[in-house]
């Protein structure tokens, strides 16, 4: 499901599985997020992600 929204924003998506994390790249920008980490990096900084409870 991840891999089609960064898709639909023109991003390439790529899953790393032995790390758990998923990179999407477009132009000159990279974010990756690591399952369970709580957190989205990119190149210039790290941002903390809240997760909603249901």
């Amino acid at each position: 499901m991840i891999r089609t929204v960064f898709q639909s924003f023109g991003a390439i998506a790529d899953w790393d599985s032995p790390t758990k994390i998923v990179a999407a790249a477009k132009a000159s920008t990279t974010v990756k997020l690591q399952i369970g980490s709580g957190t989205a990096t990119t190149p210039k900084e790290v941002v903390a992600q809240r997760a909603e409870e249901s």
